[in-house]
């Protein structure tokens, strides 16, 4: 009888639990930029990103908007950004380019980040999400 009770209330709370929840920026994205680095970050905006379990992972939808400066001496004519939620994961790593920019020293420019990324669902500590610069 026990048997039959956990399995409705896991089939009943199945779909409450699969639910997405947005994700608060302050405690689970990372924008990580080396000190010498010819990009600083003006603003960020997570929009509409959440996550929600599937299985034993993480999904997690990003939706984000970044506004960068050329705080460097030389035009960047391109950027890539490194995305990552679990470096040894399938599906836990990707990448943001820009090949056709042509930001001049002071010029402030937009990178859009659409994703979807898996993590293991195990509490860890740090953020979900860090985001750094991969090349110029």
């Amino acid at each position: 009888m026990s048997t039959r009770i956990s399995l409705l209330l896991l089939l009943i709370g199945a779909p409450i639990w699969a639910q997405s929840q947005r994700l608060d920026p302050r405690s689970t994205m990372h924008i990580t930029f080396p000190e010498d680095s010819p990009v600083t970050v003006v603003s960020a905006d997570w929009g509409e990103s959440n996550a929600s379990a599937r299985g034993g992972a993480m999904l997690l939808d990003l939706h984000t908007s970044l506004s960068l400066r050329n705080s460097g001496s030389h035009r960047i004519r391109g950027i890539t950004l490194l995305v990552s939620a679990q470096d040894v994961t399938p599906g836990g790593k990707a990448s943001v380019s820009v090949p056709s920019l042509n930001a001049g020293p002071g010029d402030s420019f937009p990178i859009r980040i659409d994703l979807r990324l898996l993590r293991p669902l195990q509490a860890g500590s740090g953020p979900l999400v860090e985001i750094g610069l991969d090349g110029i």
